[in-house]
């Protein structure tokens, strides 16, 4: 479908924003009201108001954050959340050439509670962020140099300093989710006990460090009666940071509190980063104290590694993330010094407040999925990229997304307050990243909307008005000595952040959610395996490639048109008109995908089976391929099986054969129809039914395996085994003098079969797909013949392998190339003639192939590759048979004539067809030679998988 917008609430014509005024929510502290028009809570801010929230919502902002209790009872919609942040700092500095340059300290900690959602469905997500910060800081101004200052300005004349640092940022977070409030709050108030402990514990660790090799019987009297963790940057709740058991005792934290916060913990996320900012500071020394006033510029780097984690009936993700950010901010300062002891002490009191900030970013979101069971570090922190290194994990990229957020101050400096905030976010999100290679060849050709599609893309942009209670101030002590100073400062951040509005669009069509897992299986249920789709004798196909008009009658006024190849459903109605015409009524869905009834003429409609050719409510569909579940798209636009292949880098023959049945003209795809791929068959989904009783244990008729799934050694998306005393058609039992029986090579050749994988080439050690580079769906033997073939030969012969081997329309290799020269697909009026699936087309291409791999890479690396290609699950046996002994026959073509050039290849290949050397599958769907059937009069092969023992022989590139 094209792009089209929605808001948050629903979907409306686009209109100016000032013409349908957000509706207010409650204010902070009482029930939420109801949004209109995609917007939720009260007016936008006035940025020119002037008067803030002024010192009474200061205070209940910081006793909000502090007495965590009252302001998570404050949340009251989607985004709302009460903060608290305490930060350690400790700096030196030291004057050198009239600098005053050193270094400076963080370790700290934030928790924040968020609502996530609104009403009765809302969640609750606790945060705990431990943070650390390392840099090296300068400062210059009048009072470094030694020179002007106070002896040159006077009491009360103004001084300035420039200051600037730069260092490592560490973050180490944890986040928890919770169904209410009651238990986000236990889980906040023990967090904030478990922050006390932690500081405890850190403060005895570096306490005991600082006293070198003469604290090593210290530590090891801590170790062992507290224990704990080792590592200050990590977070309490992780082993390598917990605190000691004594340390959580006395602050309160027992075991089941631990319990409790593990068992709820939802994402674990590391940050590493740096920080640059640049500050001006002016300076003036009143009669009691000196007032100074800051403006400070921040810019920051971050990369993010998050995991969140997979349960039972929900996936997980890996998220990397890169960040750069620019931040303004401003600090009101008031110091007044004095001497101890001869020793110049500075007391001194800031007032910090944020201006303005933007970020962006980009992330690759990996999926895990659900009931995967991730390993972990010695630390207690997620490793599912060992899992995928190992072989025993499954980590697939999801999506690759952008954003830029920018934030602004909403009130007056004069506020004390945190401030008002008014925030501004845009999203773009790939939800197909694979594609993006293909989307951008479109975007440059300018086909944006296209590009947009393939890439499965959604832009979704939102504005918030947040009002911010609290503040956020530091108190330090500073000690000067001489050429050189020393200061101690705590940062104290609390407040409630309250969305009062959020205007959201959102432009694409996100990802398709997943399946629900049905729910447990109530008392006396049985699962079983439910029954295939059958032909019920009513649907017909309209034949026109024009389409054909249903009427309201035989002789009557027209109420629709139908497009061709659109199932009907027959009404039983039958007519004969007055020019003998018959007609049948019918129902359906006519060319705008709306329903219609009526009569359409008898000539313009043919039979067709229910259980592969159906309607839903945008395009057409085959119910049998629905009930082995294959992996489908929805086509966007009009188009024709071969593009589509191609876009999504599968090979075109193997998707027409696939949706033959309900895409009759594979040239003619219809914008909503329903297009399933190749190999990606799970099998029938197993039902709950229910039973009259419990089955009795004598009972072999309801007793046994075999209703509780399909049986142990059929693979996953094979044909369904045949019911007893069923007969399957054989092939033809008198073979030509001289040539193999045709029922021993359906016997003899066929494979066992291999799982699905999308192969990109093996660039390195890490088994992660790399975005933006074009994978192809394959068998996983197939893949690692590639590998070695690239490890061998090098990118040069995996080049070559794709000349003669490509299946992409615009560009074929060699073997459908020549294929197509030698029994073309199309006559000489542009029809198409059958055969490039099952037919000779199919045979001379397998064999030239064959010959073509025998001739460049050796006739060991033919077969295996050859014999891989034919373990896609669910192949239908004659088909497999057919192709693995037309792959013989190209090689022994190519043994025996060692110095034969390609064209003389493909004339020796198409003379074997020609001749009957090699077998096709005939009108009934069987086998049979070559010359036994003419060209364009093949059939297709029958959808029975047989059973196979035949492995690719082994191949490595030293053969």
């Amino acid at each position: 479908m094209l792009l089209d917008g929605t808001t948050s609430a629903r979907p409306r014509p686009p209109e100016p924003p000032v013409t349908v005024p957000p509706v207010p929510r409650a204010p902070t502290g009482s029930s939420s009201g109801s949004s209109s028009g995609g917007s939720t809570g009260s007016a936008p801010s006035d940025p020119d108001r002037g008067s803030g929230s002024g010192l009474g919502e200061t205070v209940t902002g910081i006793r909000d954050g502090l007495v965590i209790k009252d302001g998570i009872q404050k949340l009251n919609g989607a985004g709302d959340s009460a903060y608290l942040r305490i930060t350690p700092e400790v700096s030196a500095q030291g004057n050198w050439r009239g600098l005053m340059v050193g270094g400076k300290g963080q370790l700290g900690a934030d928790l924040r509670v968020t609502q996530n959602g609104e009403g009765a469905d809302a969640t609750y997500t606790v945060r705990y962020d431990k943070q650390a910060l390392a840099a090296l800081s300068a400062e210059a101004g009048s009072e470094t140099l030694g020179k002007g200052g106070k002896g040159a300005a006077g009491r009360g004349g103004p001084e300035a300093t420039l200051k600037a640092d730069a260092g490592v940022q560490t973050f180490d977070a944890i986040e928890m989710t919770f169904n209410s409030k009651e238990e986000a709050t236990r889980a906040a108030e023990t967090l904030q006990r478990l922050h006390l402990a932690d500081a405890a514990s850190d403060s005895a660790d570096m306490a005991i460090a600082s006293l070198g090799p003469t604290g090593l019987p210290l530590k090891i009297a801590k170790d062992t009666l507290s224990g704990g963790g080792d590592n200050p940057l990590a977070n309490p709740m992780n082993k390598d940071g917990a605190p000691g058991r004594i340390s959580q005792r006395l602050a309160g934290v027992s075991d089941a509190d631990m319990s409790f916060l593990r068992d709820h913990v939802s994402a674990y996320e590391t940050t590493i980063g740096s920080r640059a900012s640049l500050a001006a500071d002016i300076k003036s020394d009143m009669k009691y104290l000196t007032l100074s006033g800051e403006g400070r510029l921040e810019g920051t780097q971050r990369i993010t590694r998050r995991v969140e984690m997979p349960t039972d009936d929900k996936d997980g993700s890996v998220t990397y993330r890169l960040q750069g950010g620019l931040r303004a901010t401003g600090r009101e300062n008031m110091q007044q010094g004095f001497n101890i002891n001869g020793l110049p002490v500075e007391p001194k009191l800031a007032n910090r407040f944020d201006l303005a900030g933007t970020t962006g970013e980009i992330s690759l979101r990996y999926r895990l999925p659900k009931g995967q069971d991730v390993t972990t570090s010695a630390g207690g922190r997620p490793i599912p990229e060992a899992q995928s290194l190992s072989g025993t994990g499954n980590m697939q990229l999801d999506s690759v997304s952008l954003r830029t957020q920018v934030d602004w101050r909403d009130q007056s400096l004069a506020d004390p307050s945190r401030a008002d905030m008014q925030r501004r976010t845009a999203t773009v999100t790939f939800n197909d990243p694979d594609k993006i290679g293909a989307a951008a060849g479109q975007f440059f050709d300018g086909d944006f909307q296209g590009a947009a599609r393939t890439a499965g893309t959604q832009v979704e942009l939102e504005a918030q008005d947040i009002n911010r209670s609290g503040n956020t101030t530091q108190g330090g002590l500073k000690l000067k000595g001489g050429v050189a100073e020393a200061e101690v400062s705590l940062t104290f951040e609390a407040g409630l952040d309250d969305v009062t509005t959020t205007r959201s669009l959102k432009l694409g069509t996100p990802a398709a959610p997943a399946d629900p897992e049905p729910t447990d299986p109530p008392t006396r249920t049985q699962t079983r395996i439910p029954p295939a789709p059958e032909d019920d004798g009513q649907t017909l196909a309209v034949l026109p490639t024009e389409g054909a008009r249903l009427r309201d009658g035989p002789d009557g006024t027209p109420v629709g048109i139908v497009q061709n190849g659109t199932f009907l459903r027959d009404q039983g109605g039958r007519q004969t008109d007055a020019a003998g015409q018959n007609w049948i009524e019918v129902s359906g869905t006519d060319q705008q995908d709306q329903p219609v009834k009526g009569w359409v003429r008898a000539d313009l409609v043919t039979a067709h089976s229910s259980a592969t050719g159906a309607m839903d409510a945008s395009g057409r569909t085959n119910p049998t391929l629905e009930y082995q579940r294959h992996d489908a798209l929805t086509v966007q636009t009009d188009d024709n099986l071969w593009n589509i292949a191609q876009q999504h880098g599968l090979d075109p023959q193997q998707v027409i054969a696939l949706n033959n049945a309900h895409l009759r003209n594979p040239s003619l795809i219809f914008k909503g129809d329903t297009v399933y791929l190749p190999g990606t068959a799970r099998g029938p989904k197993p039902e709950v039914v229910e039973v009259p009783a419990p089955p009795k244990p004598d009972d072999p008729a309801t007793s046994g395996p075999s209703t509780s799934g399909p049986a142990p050694d059929r693979p996953t998306g094979s044909a369904p085994e045949p019911e007893p005393g069923d007969q399957q058609p054989p092939a033809p039992t008198t073979p030509p003098p001289g040539r193999p029986d045709l029922n021993q090579i359906l016997t003899d050749y066929q494979v066992k079969e291999d799982e699905m994988t999308d192969y990109t080439p093996d660039l390195g050690f890490i088994p992660i797909d790399i975005p933006f580079v074009g994978s192809k769906k394959m068998t996983r033997t197939e893949a690692d013949i590639l590998d070695e073939l690239g490890d061998g030969r090098g990118l040069n012969g995996l080049r070559e392998f794709q000349s003669i081997s490509s299946n992409d329309p615009k560009d074929p290799g060699k073997a459908y190339a020549t294929a197509n020269e030698k029994f073309p697909l199309l006559d000489g009026d542009g029809n198409p003639v059958k055969g490039g699936e099952d037919g000779h087309n199919d045979a001379f291409r397998h064999a030239y192939w064959n010959a073509l791999m025998t001739d460049r890479f050796g006739e060991d690396f033919a077969s295996a590759m050859g014999t891989a290609h034919e373990g896609v699950p669910g192949n239908p046996g004659a088909r497999e048979a057919m192709d693995l002994y037309n792959n013989e026959v190209g090689r022994r073509i190519a043994r025996e004539n060692p110095d034969a050039s390609d064209s003389e290849l493909a004339d020796k290949v198409a003379e074997a067809v020609t001749n009957g050397e090699m077998v096709v599958i005939g009108a009934d769907g069987n086998l049979t030679w070559s010359d036994q059937v003419g060209v364009g009069q093949t059939g297709d092969a029958k959808p029975d998988v047989l059973p196979g023992d035949k492995t690719p022989p082994d191949y490595s590139k030293s053969s």
